[in-house]
């Protein structure tokens, strides 16, 4: 399959959905109120920290799927699939109930409701663990599609799901009800045609085989080591990423949760421009490692990495130049804007880097390779626990986010030294300087020059968006001819289509 193709649909793909998830949230605010979209941020913690139970499965699949020849195992390809649904399944069902007997202490003796009727609050947090449990099955099929390379299907199906969470919920809260509960109804209605239309898009793509699929012991049992170290590994990373969230939950009131909510959704943001990315690559990378094929590993690697500083650096660096601005602009608030700004900031720099960790983590699936994040994530939960129970009471929200903050530093000073010593060796440096650094600095550079000249705030909104867009445009264009690989290829396209 083309990697250019693929690399396309997935940034269509996302790029629409992250646009989806993003663009309505001031409309939400505005109709639900900040207390009733706190729930949001409930939700968000509930989906983060229930994924560790689909056991490694959705990551499994995708990586047998990479690996297996569909032209001679069509059967293998259909058994391995049908193994995997039975067993999220009854997790997906499992999480249901876990969720539904959870939701009444929930409601009243963890948030701090304030206008949002308890009876509200226990039936949305009910219907959360609905759409948790579908969307544990939902990952099964995107990260099949994902190995088979099938990445046109699985964003036609991402782009199309999104466009009916958002706009359908703004359609719903502006049409039926304005509550909480019509919200996650919705919600959870889109999440079961999701579910129909992935699993269609999969079976579609694999060929038909002569014995029947059924459940198979030994499947499991093949994947397990892989899918335990998985586990363990995204389970951590959930736990370090939500922790702040659940602590917030429960020490602030949940109307200012609600803001935190949302300044921790506009950081996320620049992270959906990596996965299309390593989407893309993985796939690869792990036929590279497995056929020993050293110097293709490492080109693939590098083009990687200075894809996502490219993409998701330029993006959470103008986050932090002109998020203010910008805010103002996409909210028409400006106290919102102003009173989650400095968050949003601190939150997006953390995100970046965890972000620039994701390149050698997914160089580790390729290699079957899970001790050392398991390890690292463990040490860092035993950290990050006190840390948060020390700051938040005193800091609040900016005591979090620094935290988060200081938790990516430390994986990107630590972490990728380790992987490159085992995975890549002789391959650090380049990391660091050429597929990292350098693509930054020119971003934040031409960002900065450029910044003075787009702060006049007695423009029209019009013209303000214009001049956004193009320093946002100038910032990507600098870090993609910062990065050698990079400019490398835009270089050659460029002269393809002037030679035609």
């Amino acid at each position: 399959m083309s990697l250019r193709r693929n690399v396309i649909a997935n940034y269509l793909g996302a790029g629409w959905a992250a646009l989806m998830n993003i663009a309505f949230v001031p409309i939400y605010i505005r109709y639900m109120g900040a207390e009733a979209y706190g729930l949001v941020g409930v939700f968000l913690v509930l989906q983060g920290m229930l994924s560790l139970l689909d056991l490694g499965m959705a990551p499994s699949i995708g990586r047998e799927m990479a690996r297996i020849n569909l032209e001679h195992d069509a059967a293998d390809a259909r058994t391995l699939l049908r193994t995997v649904e039975w067993v999220v399944l009854a997790l997906a069902g499992a999480v249901v109930l876990f969720v539904a007997v959870l939701a009444p202490w929930l409601a009243t003796s963890w948030l701090h409701l304030e206008r949002v009727p308890e009876p509200v609050a226990v039936h949305s947090i009910m219907l959360m663990g609905g759409i948790v449990g579908l969307r544990l099955i939902e990952n099964v099929y995107r990260s099949a599609l994902v190995g088979l390379q099938r990445q046109v299907a699985l964003n036609m199906v991402l782009a199309f799901a999104a466009t009916l969470r958002g706009a359908g919920s703004w359609w719903v809260l502006a049409s039926i009800s304005a509550g909480a509960s019509a919200f996650f109804s919705w919600q959870l209605l889109v999440a079961c045609l999701s579910v129909a239309l992935f699993a269609w898009a999969v079976y579609r793509q694999l060929p038909s085989a002569a014995a029947r699929a059924g459940f198979s012991p030994a499947k499991l049992h093949a994947v397990k080591r892989f899918a335990g170290g998985v586990m363990l590994i995204t389970g951590m990373a959930l736990l370090l990423s939500n922790l702040d969230k659940v602590l917030l939950s429960r020490l602030l009131p949940l109307d200012v949760f609600g803001r935190y909510t949302f300044a921790a959704t506009i950081a996320q943001a620049p992270l959906g421009l990596v996965v299309p990315i390593v989407q893309a690559f993985y796939p690869r990378l792990t036929r590279y490692w497995a056929e020993r094929e050293g110097g293709q590993l490492a080109g693939a690697y590098h083009l990687c990495a200075q894809l996502v500083s490219v993409m998701m650096g330029s993006a959470a660096m103008f986050v932090v130049l002109y998020g203010r601005q910008a805010l103002r602009l996409w909210t028409g608030d400006v106290a919102l804007a102003d009173s989650v700004y400095a968050i949003t900031a601190v939150l997006t720099v953390g995100t970046m880097l965890n972000g620039m960790m994701t390149v050698p983590y997914y160089l580790q699936l390729s290699a079957g390779w899970t001790s050392l994040m398991a390890r690292a994530n463990a040490i860092a939960v035993l950290l990050m626990i006190p840390a948060l129970l020390v700051l938040v009471p005193t800091y609040g929200a900016i005591g979090a986010a620094s935290a988060w903050l200081a938790l990516n530093s430390a994986y990107v000073l630590l972490i990728v030294p380790l992987m490159h010593r085992k995975l890549l060796a002789g391959e650090r440096v380049g990391w660091y300087v050429r597929d990292v650094a350098i693509p930054l600095a020119a971003s934040l550079i031409v960002g900065g020059l450029l910044r003075p000249l787009l702060e006049s705030g007695t423009r029209a909104p019009l013209s303000q968006w214009i001049g956004l867009f193009l320093a946002g445009g100038s910032m990507l264009a600098a870090s993609a001819m910062a990065a050698p690989l990079v400019r490398g290829r835009v270089e050659a396209l460029l002269r393809s289509r002037v030679h035609r």
